[in-house]
């Protein structure tokens, strides 16, 4: 099988083979609604990364250390999920936010009017440190980002956006994997605390946030006036 190879820029190229019957990964540090996930398999590899703190949050991706993301990439079989990282703009990863907006959208539509001016607006390409994608074959199956909010009031903080799962593959804990291939990527940055949003309408997501270790929280801005947002926070 032919490896397929991600470069992000302030990142490592990078791809991932995981065995689809392996072991769930062992970290070590180093809604349509801006919402998540909809579905729940299969973990990346191990990633490595230095240990250390950042005195303070990146303004932006491309003052990302470049040493943010090392892999040990297990050995590629038939039957295995890859896992790439990538950027916000991928196509593959594009096509499966559409398709996590078409299957919520019909959600919240009849609240539109009760949401109207109060609903945060989607992550910038510049924000997201790194989108995750899985694979199997050549066609995508997962896909969860890392953002750095920056926030008004200075406190930046970085959260997990767009956590979606083909609707064709749920069931096989690819969910919990996109979770845990972020919470890496934030370790690597030396991130000691993830948030998240998510909407009341989603119970498939609350209840995967919760089974993983996510406490809710207060809504911060920019999800405080919405009055349907669920927000998740997590030390890693």
């Amino acid at each position: 099988m032919s490896s397929q190879v991600a470069v992000v820029p302030g990142i490592l190229p990078l791809v991932l083979e995981t065995p689809m019957s392996g072991p769930r990964p062992q970290h070590r540090r180093a809604r349509p609604l801006d919402t998540d996930v909809l579905a729940s398999g299969v973990g990346p590899a191990r990633l490595q990364s230095p240990r250390g703190n950042l005195a303070a949050a990146p303004r932006d991706r491309a003052d990302l250390p470049s040493t943010a993301l090392r892999t040990e990439a297990a050995p590629p079989r038939d039957g295995t999920v890859r896992w790439v990282a990538t950027d916000w703009d991928h196509p593959d990863a594009l096509a499966l936010r559409r398709r996590m907006d078409a299957e919520l959208r019909p959600r919240y539509a009849p609240f539109d009017a009760e949401r109207a001016g109060r609903r945060a607006g989607p992550p910038n390409a510049r924000e997201i440190a790194v989108t995750w994608l899985a694979y199997e074959g050549a066609g995508p199956l997962a896909t969860a980002s890392l953002r750095l909010l920056h926030r008004s009031d200075g406190a930046d903080l970085y959260e997990v956006k767009r956590v979606y799962v083909h609707d064709e593959h749920r069931g096989r804990g690819l969910a919990r994997a996109a979770l845990d291939a972020v919470e890496t990527s934030a370790r690597a940055l030396g991130v000691a605390r993830l948030f998240l949003q998510t909407g009341k309408l989603q119970p498939e997501a609350i209840g995967l946030y919760e089974r993983q270790g996510w406490r809710r929280i207060p809504c911060y801005p920019p999800y405080d006036t919405d009055p349907f947002g669920v927000c998740y926070g997590k030390r890693l």
